[in-house]
């Protein structure tokens, strides 16, 4: 079961995202931001397991912002959801789990929850 966080500063596209991660049975929890500073304060004091990004987002970036997650909880997986799919290539240092262009829909982001989960399980045992 997995732990998630959904950072995004468009709420409808937020509030969207929540939705469809709480229909997935392999997500145990969901918590969201708005805003990628208060996003980064609560994962260093929470572990979770994916992290569900924009990228586009004013105060900080979400590439700048999965660069510092990645300092300080490097196992957790990261899946940029953006509209912007001109970023891609921008996100490959960072080695992203995935990466799903807006619009969301809800068998997008269960296969992206399944590779996730069939990564962390080859992971664990190899």
């Amino acid at each position: 079961m997995l732990k998630v966080v959904c950072v995004d500063d468009e709420k409808q596209s937020l509030q969207h995202l929540v939705s469809l991660c709480r229909n997935i049975p392999e997500i145990a929890a969901v918590k969201s931001f708005g805003k990628s500073g208060e996003a980064l304060a609560w994962i260093e004091s929470h572990p979770c397991d994916l992290i569900l990004l924009e990228i586009s987002m004013p105060e900080m970036d979400g590439i700048t912002l999965a660069r510092k997650i990645r300092e300080i909880r490097p196992d957790t997986d990261i899946v940029f959801v953006t509209a912007h799919s001109e970023y891609a290539i921008d996100t490959w240092s960072i080695h992203p789990s995935g990466f799903i262009v807006k619009p969301v829909t809800q068998k997008t982001l269960q296969e992206e929850v399944d590779y996730v989960l069939s990564f962390r399980s080859r992971r664990i045992s190899g």
